[in-house]
């Protein structure tokens, strides 16, 4: 009751205080910068990132990243060895 577990990779299960998570520290970030969370693009490549895509406004999964992830994501990129972040951003804005 103190704790929440989430695997992130086949080998890896992390484990946070109760109710931190991505998704609340990303919350956070937004309340301080005066964003919306329609405003926020997120990406990620594991269990770990669900709640963060689910927050933002646009989520971006990476080539490499496990199925539920790219099921849930507004966007499938690149693997993160092939430069997906950098390849949608270049997509969505004028960088």
């Amino acid at each position: 009751d103190r704790l929440s577990f989430v695997q992130s990779a086949p080998w890896f299960y992390e484990g946070t205080a109760l109710g931190v998570s991505k998704a609340g520290s990303l919350g956070k970030a937004c309340e301080r910068l005066g964003i919306s969370p329609e405003e926020v693009m997120a990406f990620g490549d594991a269990q770990n990132d669900m709640s963060m895509l689910d927050f933002a406004g646009y989520g971006v999964a990476m080539g490499n990243a496990c199925d539920e992830l790219k099921e849930m994501a507004d966007e499938i990129t690149a693997t993160n060895n092939e430069d997906g972040i950098a390849l949608t951003l270049s997509r969505h804005f004028d960088i």
